[in-house]
């Protein structure tokens, strides 16, 4: 136990000498252990590749213990901003290597193409007719290999503190070269705050919405998305240091009572959050929280004039030379259609240009999506950048008959470490009347965003954040509303008079909010939110504390409001936390000089709490996407197999152990049914003597059975049955039952199941498959025709083995179930979703000793509630045989 873990001596820098005593652990406030159970990850940011062969290059990435990942085309040898960074687990960083190989596009015609033809990995299909055969003369595209370089990463670690790494060139084996910028972080520490709970760092993220109103933007944004741009060489990954929000000493927004605060374990006295808001400088929200000099302001113009200089240019070496203080940058637009300045082709490209010239050298946009008028963006922190991956888009239209991109969602999804996060931008319907069209509308966007998850988006990521033009009004003078006027009747286009009382009522923008709160409580989004209705779960700030209504404004400096709509919060930022992770608004403001649009822009600084697990413990899905929060893949593959823990003592080697999971059975990875396998592995980290090492290279069926006793490929339905392996632990349910679901067939009834899924459980039985030929699963009977259903445990419900015996990791988990509606003729539909949050039980696994949950969950189906589900499950260690 002394001796396990131990940091390696190194002369590349990484690590520090042996210190069986801790010494640097204890000075830095990390005891060593924890110092070596903080994963690593490699950032790769590749910015050209300069190919001797004609042809369009691109290249594929890999890591030892990695999916490889692969670039999109570099048109001109640049590889485009959104598709050059790239992310990968780092077990032992002075053995580790990056192989890159690159390729070089090549088109053909078909007749030439039998002499042609190059057999690798990235060879396309020809292209095709209609009638899915290569037609005479069309043309097929091969992908050329043009050299390859292996990169050790033995010096690639990098603290704060040290000179940030700049970008290099190498050399192909083939003639030609790369240029890359790589290195790696560890995760940060967990904050003592927090007293053991979870892993207490945050992540800073600021998120901008604006309506752009299909006119030019100015040049300059800082007075939206100010970020705070401290000196050179402040940077630090995890924002123990540099701070991330607004000054609250004289918020509006904190003063009125308005803070959201979901973090469970947050003190008043010692909150833990603290460290991610601005320095205190005293002013007050409406202004700039940390002030720009004006030389930066001129750079940002004058960087927008020019298009922004290339990333790849030969003149910077991509080390920032100022830092912001948020780690994450989000900014959505609506009605962004405008003509184009110079030198820019599109409106996109000016639009992003922009954005990128106001947030500074030290972001760099990560992944954006559009759909008609409607875009969205993440800029990321370059020290950050390493622990960002695993994206996917998503698009949903509400416009015309629900065709139309004129109103709809767009969306990003990501991870950070194991933080799942999700953005979406909506332009939702416009005019007082259309209330419950928006609802409609939000419910179409999260039920038709999908991002590969297995639950629908508002319950499958740890953090969602949804902002835009919501167009929700207030019923502000209309009878009924508490005001004592109106008719009663919710008009489209409002009488002046009620307009003009109505701006009357708002104040001013130099008040402290109290007066604007009368006509922000009629507001219909707060209304449709605590209904129900829409935005179930959801929350956000006070925007009436924060600033006044963001339409219908002149296009002028100020909040001077036209008469022919109501004044409205229209531009909102809300956002929905898992259960067990917290989330706090540090910054909540308008920008009243930002005067282009009938809108003014809004700005959210939001603090996240991460979830990082222990490099000793990682989940790895071989046969499809991973269950719950935790699912990789996206924009390019992700990688899901993790290297050992950090380097051992120099008698020692630390490497990493696969216990899997039940496969189906069959032959050629198959089940006997011809369902697919699902290899599902729970890696952990064993510390063996070298002698061990030669012996056992690796994992193997008879190793696993030894050190786990799970069953391996083969076993039959009998041995990958129910019996989980001796002590290992169960979920086991003493009740379970729904109430009042949607009904989902014609006769006003539902025929409801449950599916149960988490990446921590072991995978079922062989012979349990899927209805229709399914992956196996684990789900309940069915009860016919009850929307009030009541499943007999245990013989209804299945009780759930574990895949993993550690605490820690089962504090942080989830549980996740899908009710479906079973069908005979067509497929089963989604009746509602919802999640159990499993930290009580991983405190009695730490314990020792059994724990149970007693608990009702609110479902939900697109983000409205779909009834409830009543159960009481118990997590206790399987009796031996």
């Amino acid at each position: 136990r002394r001796d396990h873990f131990r940091i390696r001596t190194s002369k590349t820098g990484w690590g520090e000498p042996r210190n069986p005593s801790g010494a640097r652990g204890e000075a830095m406030g990390i005891a060593v252990d924890e110092v070596h159970r903080r994963p690593l990850r490699l950032g790769v940011r590749l910015l050209r590749i300069d190919a001797k062969q004609a042809g369009e290059p691109l290249c594929e990435l890999s890591v030892e213990g990695c999916s490889p990942e692969k670039c999109a085309p570099a048109p001109r040898g640049k590889v485009p901003e959104c598709d050059s960074h790239f992310s990968f687990f780092v077990g032992e960083p002075a053995t580790a290597a990056l192989t890159l190989r690159a390729f070089v596009a090549v088109t053909h015609s078909i007749a030439n193409k039998a002499a042609n033809m190059v057999q690798n990995s990235f060879s396309l299909s020809p292209t095709a007719n209609k009638g899915g055969k290569a037609s005479a003369g069309s043309f097929v595209s091969e992908y050329v290999p043009a050299g390859s370089v292996q990169i050790s990463l033995s010096d690639a670690m990098w603290e704060e503190g040290r000179p940030f790494p700049p970008a290099r060139w190498y050399d192909l084996s083939e003639g030609g070269r790369v240029r890359l910028q790589l290195f790696i972080i560890r995760a940060p520490p967990p904050d003592a705050a927090h007293g053991g709970r979870g892993d207490g760092h945050t992540l800073s993220v600021l998120v901008g919405t604006w309506n752009v109103g299909n006119e030019r933007p100015p040049t300059d944004l800082s007075q939206w998305l100010d970020v705070g741009v401290k000196s050179k060489g402040s940077g630090n990954v995890g924002g123990s240091d540099i701070d991330g929000g607004d000054d609250n000493d004289n918020d509006p927004f904190l003063e009125s009572g308005g803070s959201v605060d979901s973090d469970p374990f947050a003190d008043p006295a010692d909150d833990p959050f603290d460290d991610s808001v601005a320095g205190k400088s005293g002013e007050s929200d409406g202004e700039s929280f940390t002030k720009r000099s004006s030389a930066s302001k001129e750079r940002n113009k004058a960087a927008h004039v020019a298009g922004v200089p290339s990333p790849d240019s030969d003149a910077g070496d991509c080390v920032p030379t100022e830092w912001g203080s948020y780690e994450m940058v989000v900014v959505g637009c609506q009605e962004g259609d405008y003509k184009e300045r110079a030198p820019h082709d599109s409106c996109e490209s000016d639009w992003f240009a922009g954005i990128a010239a106001t947030l500074g050298d030290s972001y760099v946009m990560h992944c954006k999506n559009t759909l008609g008028q409607m875009r969205i963006a993440v800029f990321v922190r370059a020290d950050v950048a390493p622990a960002v991956h695993s994206w996917h888009k998503a698009t949903e239209a509400t416009g015309l008959g629900h065709v139309m991109a004129n109103k709809g969602g767009v969306g990003l999804a990501c991870r950070v470490w194991d933080t799942s996060l999700c953005f979406i931008n909506a332009h939702l319907a416009a005019h007082d009347d259309m209330c419950m069209r928006r609802n409609d509308d939000f419910a179409e966007i999260v039920g038709g965003c999908t991002f590969g998850e297995k639950v629908e988006c508002t319950q499958a990521f740890h953090h969602l954040v949804f902002m835009g033009d919501l167009n929700y009004r207030c019923e502000w003078g209309v009878k009924g509303s508490g005001t004592g006027l109106g008719t009663g009747k919710v008009d489209r286009n409002p009488t002046k008079e009620r307009v003009r009382r109505m701006i009357s009522a708002l104040g001013t923008e130099g008040d402290d909010g109290a007066t604007r709160a009368e006509v922000f409580a009629t507001d219909q989004l707060t209304a449709a939110r605590l209904a129900g209705d829409a935005f179930m779960g959801f929350e956000e700030g006070n925007c009436a504390a924060a600033h006044m209504p963001t339409f219908k404004v002149q296009r002028a400096p100020g909040f001077e409001y036209k008469e022919q709509r109501t004044p409205a919060w229209c531009d909102r930022v809300l956002w929905k936390t898992a259960e067990g992770v917290g989330c706090r608004q540090t910054r909540l403001a308008a920008a009243a000089q930002i005067a282009t649009s009938d809108h003014k822009p809004v700005t959210a600084g939001l603090a996240l709490e991460m979830i990082v697990r222990p490099c000793t413990v990682r989940y790895v899905d071989e046969g499809g996407a991973p269950n719950g929060m935790l699912s990789s893949g996206g924009k390019r593959s992700a990688d899901r197999l993790s290297a050992g823990a950090a380097a051992a003592a120099p008698e020692e080697v630390t490497f990493s152990i696969a216990g899997v999971g039940r496969l189906s059975a069959g032959s050629g990875g198959s089940d006997s049914r011809g369902a697919q396998p699902r290899i599902r592995r729970i890696v952990r980290s064993q510390t063996f003597t070298r002698h061990s090492q030669q012996i056992h290279s690796g994992p193997s069926p008879s190793l696993m059975q030894t050190m786990f006793g799970m069953c391996c490929g083969g076993a039959g339905a009998d041995e990958a049955g129910a019996d989980a392996p001796e002590g290992e632990w169960v979920l086991r349910f003493s009740s379970l039952s729904a109430t009042a679901l949607n009904p989902s067939d014609i006769n006003g009834k539902s025929d409801p199941y449950v599916v149960f899924f988490g990446a921590f459980l072991a995978a079922p039985p062989a012979g349990q498959q899927g209805r229709r030929g399914a992956a196996a699963r684990w789900t309940t009977s069915t009860v016919n025709c009850d929307l009030n259903p009541y499943w007999k445990c245990p013989e209804q419900v299945p009780a759930l083995p574990l895949l993993v015996a550690s605490a820690a990791v089962i504090r942080r988990e989830y549980l996740f179930f899908r009710i479906m509606d079973e069908d005979t003729l067509t497929a089963d539909d989604v009746i509602g979703c919802g999640r159990l949050f499993l930290g009580p039980l991983g405190d009695a696994m730490a314990a020792g000793r059994e724990g149970s949950i007693d608990t009702t969950l609110v479902l939900t189906h697109h983000g409205r509630r779909a009834g409830t589900l009543s159960l009481e499950v118990t997590l206790e260690k399987r009796k031996a045989k």
